[in-house]
């Protein structure tokens, strides 16, 4: 199954509440209303057990995003404690339209938050007769394509399986630097070539600090790559790979903001670290945002490059997290 790109909103969460009255025995199935129980979408109650929904038909893909959804539930979980002493602690539910990489799913589950993704959501449906609405909400493709979507989502599996083992192989720190360069270029390619031209790559001799990782030529005329070219002139999408134990830097960030000109690469910037960026980094792309030339950086760290590998051979469009990620800093400035 291939799960449509435009989900709607208002019919998931419909689909959703149709599935759970058929599936769940014996639960009353409410909806509460806008704005009342902070903002649960679904509750269901049976006796003294109550299961909070989280229902997203635009799935987070990003670290921010999915931090934010478990906080929500957490806080619907304690007002739920507060206004229902005697009653036993609420089970709490993510459904989503997509499947999420397994670094986010076990995060969730660190934060005793279960994941209903699009696949269970059809399995559910169909199981209760409601497999021809899943397929309207959620889409599918014709019997001629699944034949052509199962061959290349086994060709897209057997790559990702390697790339998900390499970046959990490979050590941060200056030892794997150089390993860790090549498998974002490796990752990269396969998410994104095509749309965009295969990837330029510095000389890894080069020992100059003004140096640049992999470019991507984009030379598309729609979608998520021409919108930054139009709107960032990111004629060359440039990506600079950062294998530091410490996350990126201050001087990571100048180190790309370097790079970026609107007669050069463009304004538009990615820097991969292991683990998320420090607050001098954060501060520092912030700066050189609100500047005269506004430059755009963003940050990707091994779970959002998961997330995309998981997105590629499902079928989806993996640029999904970029776009997510420049939405996240902008709606923080």
């Amino acid at each position: 199954m291939s799960v449509a790109t435009n989900v709607s909103a208002y019919e998931f969460e419909r689909l959703i509440r149709d599935v759970l009255e058929r599936s769940l025995e014996g639960f009353a199935i409410e909806t509460p209303p806008v704005g009342a129980d902070g903002g649960v979408d679904i509750v269901a109650r049976r006796g003294k057990e109550t299961i909070l929904y989280e229902v997203k038909a635009l799935t987070p893909q990003t670290r921010s995003r999915i931090n934010a959804v478990a906080e929500q539930l957490k806080r619907n979980e304690e007002k739920f404690k507060k206004r229902y002493p005697q009653d036993r602690p609420p089970k709490l539910v993510l459904v989503v339209s997509i499947v999420l990489a397994p670094q986010h799913i076990e995060f969730l589950a660190s934060q005793n938050i279960e994941v209903i993704d699009g696949a269970e959501v059809a399995r559910l449906a169909a199981g209760h007769g409601l497999q021809y609405e899943a397929v309207r909400v959620l889409g599918n493709l014709p019997a001629d394509q699944q034949t052509q979507e199962a061959a290349r989502r086994a060709a897209n599996i057997n790559v990702s399986d390697r790339l998900v083992k390499e970046l959990g192989e490979t050590q941060c720190g200056r030892s794997d630097w150089v390993k860790f360069q090549k498998l974002c270029r490796d990752i990269l390619e396969f998410l994104f070539c095509p749309p965009l031209e295969q990837p330029i790559t510095e000389n890894f001799a080069q020992l100059s600090s003004n140096r640049r990782d992999i470019i991507l030529p984009n030379y598309c005329m729609d979608g998520f790559f021409a919108y930054l070219r139009v709107v960032y002139q990111a004629h060359l999408v440039t990506f600079d790979a950062k294998n530091s134990c410490n996350g990126i830097s201050k001087d990571d960030v100048l180190q790309m903001s370097n790079y970026l000109s609107d007669k050069g690469l463009g304004l538009f910037g990615v820097l991969i670290g292991r683990t998320g960026p420090d607050v001098s980094a954060i501060n520092t792309r912030r700066d050189h945002w609100t500047g005269l030339q506004g430059k755009m950086i963003i940050f990707l760290e091994d779970s959002d490059l998961r997330q995309m590998i998981q997105d590629k051979i499902d079928g989806k469009d993996p640029s999904v997290v970029l776009r997510q990620k420049i939405e996240d800093f902008r709606l923080s400035v």
